[in-house]
């Protein structure tokens, strides 16, 4: 029994110390005091700018779906993976992509669709990349996610609210790369 509760302690103090910023000279890394905010549109926060209007329009609905999975909220989730699904720009994407944002928009599981979200995630970086006209779009990453492979997401604000998590671990994660 000692040893059960040994570790439990080590997963715990693990789990804790995994998302911890362990190079404290990189200022990219962020970590965020409370979970304030966490509901928020971050669809309407967006002060980036893109040259293209389409980007704009995919990009709004991305941040959507995040904010749906960073809320654990698979309804919203599916509605704006359907939106982003039959948006202009979506219809020229790789099938891969396309078929990842069906597999959202047709789950009712978050945990599914946080998967799926990885390969969007990817699409959406591509699609800003030389696009963005004003503003910063950062590339953040969890190191946690999915049994600890990690994976990344693309969010207009340099606050951690992780969507492959959500409450669960809202502030795991860094800044990877600024796009701008």
């Amino acid at each position: 029994m000692k040893f059960q509760k040994f570790l439990y302690l080590f997963a715990v103090v693990i789990a804790f110390t995994a998302c911890k910023n362990e190079n404290s000279s990189n200022p990219e890394v962020i970590e965020v005091a409370s979970n304030e905010g966490a509901d928020l549109d971050v669809s309407e926060r967006s002060g980036v700018t893109f040259k293209d209007n389409r980007v704009t329009t995919s990009f709004k609905l991305y941040n959507a779906v995040r904010a749906a999975l960073v809320n654990t909220n698979s309804e919203d989730a599916a509605k704006y993976a359907d939106i982003l699904y039959r948006s202009e720009i979506m219809q020229e994407a790789d099938e891969n992509v396309k078929e990842a944002i069906k597999s959202i928009m047709e789950s009712t599981d978050v945990e599914d669709q946080r998967k799926h979200f990885m390969t969007v995630s990817a699409a959406i970086e591509k699609l800003v990349e030389g696009q963005v006209e004003s503003g910063i779009v950062y590339k953040q990453y969890c190191p946690m996610a999915f049994g600890n492979t990690g994976a990344y997401w693309i969010s207009d604000s340099k606050e951690i609210r992780n969507p492959y998590f959500g409450d669960k671990m809202l502030k795991c994660g860094r800044v990877d790369a600024k796009i701008e």
